[in-house]
């Protein structure tokens, strides 16, 4: 029994620094950078899990009166980790899956950005090349 406590002890150890690592981060898309067309969001859970929210303006019809838009939504779930200094994150669907969301859509161009990038101090995750910032928590 004496020697599983030191065992106890380092698990303990290992498990508690393990979640400051992963504290919860949310990054969200600001219209100067969408131009209000498109919307993005992350939350970084502090369980590893992460979602993804991807919003974009999609043609419904067009005519001589004009082009009429409504508004799309995509959920995508996936796993993240702190690494070496570096986010790394897995989604849980392929990026051909993903990039559906933008058909019919005015951006095209997101199709050749990667998902998913973060600056090197982390504060802003570019999602599909457009800048995400760090949202800071307020307090109740």
């Amino acid at each position: 029994m004496k020697q599983s406590i030191p065992i106890l002890i380092l698990f303990i150890l290992i498990l508690t620094s393990c979640n400051h690592q992963l504290q919860s981060r949310d990054y969200k898309s600001i219209d100067i950078y969408t131009g209000g067309f498109n919307d993005f969001s992350l939350h970084l859970g502090s369980t590893g899990l992460l979602r993804l929210k991807l919003t974009t303006s999609v043609i419904d019809s067009e005519n001589s009166a004009g082009t009429f838009w409504s508004r799309k939504t995509e959920l995508i779930d996936g796993k993240w980790n702190y690494k070496n200094g570096n986010i790394e994150t897995i989604l849980m669907k392929s990026k051909s899956e993903i990039d559906r969301i933008f058909y019919k859509a005015d951006r095209q161009e997101f199709l050749e950005k990667p998902i998913l990038k973060f600056s090197h101090n982390l504060d802003t995750a570019y999602i599909y090349g457009i800048p995400c910032l760090l949202q800071k928590k307020t307090l109740p």
